[in-house]
């Protein structure tokens, strides 16, 4: 597996770590089964990629409102392997309900969410209902599937333009942008 971007390489092995950690590592009687939510987004699609070469079954779930079905392919040439993916979305509670049960998921990795500031402003009931919203009825199947297992993945955005790299949680945010202009 050839992943060229070394930042996204390196946040991969770090999820991995986690995911391993809080799967209990990889058995060598059983593969562990990861559902990836924003999988074929840039971020999501490196993972991916980095989870399969890890060893683990990765089942990708994207509803493609930021990417495009093609990456799934391009997934399959790197690794050599066939990707399962599912397209839908987060917030069907059946469809997850369905993959949680014919997957036996191990462990999720979230990274379905919208993120971009200016449309986020614009449209904020639309990005409540797809990360707020979708965090939660992810959660909701999970806990009915009894997976405690998730590495959840936020936006580094609130930092702005930081004045050093990599971002510390301890940096301060900028002020919000206000929701409602002055008149």
């Amino acid at each position: 597996m050839a992943v060229r971007c070394w930042p996204c390489q390196a946040a991969s092995l770090i999820l991995i770590l986690c995911v391993e950690y809080l799967a209990g590592g990889i058995s060598l009687v059983m593969k562990k089964t990861i559902l990836l939510t924003g999988a074929t987004g840039y971020i999501g699609s490196h993972t991916w990629c980095a989870l399969l070469a890890a060893g683990y079954d990765v089942v990708g779930l994207d509803n493609l409102c930021n990417s495009v079905a093609e990456v799934v392919g391009r997934v399959a040439e790197i690794t050599q392997t066939q990707p399962c993916f599912v397209e839908g979305d987060v917030r069907d509670s059946a469809l997850l309900g369905t993959l949680f049960s014919r997957h036996k998921i191990d462990a999720v990795i979230h990274f379905a969410a919208l993120k971009a500031v200016g449309e986020s402003v614009e449209n904020p009931l639309a990005y409540y209902d797809t990360n707020l919203n979708g965090l939660l009825t992810l959660s909701k199947v999970m806990a009915l599937h009894m997976v405690k297992n998730l590495v959840f993945s936020s936006s580094a955005t609130v930092y702005g333009d930081p004045h050093m790299v990599p971002i510390k949680e301890i940096f301060p945010c900028p002020r919000p942008i206000p929701m409602v202009k002055p008149s």
